[in-house]
């Protein structure tokens, strides 16, 4: 009879282990925690390779938040106010991705893409002055790296273009 007892407890025990185990199981899948920055940042360049520019926007807006409220530091912020400003600049809403390119270089004011990036905005919209303060900071920034030799091939056009004048 106490075997039998016991019997009837530990499949009580199992009954409730199982419910809570379903449970936990059922939280797992209703609940997915959110993306990693770096994954939606991928997926806003994806968009933007397939001419999803808005759907460009929304991934690095909320790629952006997930840094801005994860205790990040401000080099590591501004990359993703980088991308968003180039999100910004896709859709037309130039205002708006000077305004991020502008706050990447004042959260690292040592990270040459930064510069880069708003002096190739200056550029295109044939604001020379800026364009060539930023290229010369990036250059000073990243002499032998990819962003301070686009930065010379920039400096060189702007400066054929303006000799041409």
């Amino acid at each position: 009879m106490a075997n039998q007892r016991r019997g009837i407890a530990g499949n009580r025990l199992k009954a409730v282990f199982a419910v809570i185990l379903v449970g936990v199981a059922a939280i797992a899948i209703v609940y997915r925690p959110p993306a990693d920055p770096e994954s939606l940042a991928a997926e806003a360049r994806a968009a933007v390779l397939a001419h999803d520019y808005e759907k460009a926007l929304q991934l690095a807006e909320d790629a952006l938040t997930m840094v801005k409220n994860g205790g990040y530091p401000d080099a590591y912020i501004a990359k993703f106010h980088l991308l968003r400003g180039q999100a910004w600049q896709l859709v037309g809403e130039l205002q708006f991705a000077l305004d991020d390119y502008t706050r990447a270089v004042e959260l690292a004011p040592s990270y040459p893409e930064a510069y880069f990036l708003r002096g190739a905005y200056f550029a295109a919209l044939q604001q020379v002055d800026l364009a060539l303060s930023d290229f010369a900071t990036t250059v000073a920034l990243d002499p032998g790296g990819r962003f301070g030799d686009e930065a010379r091939g920039y400096v060189e056009r702007l400066s054929a273009a303006a000799d041409g004048q």
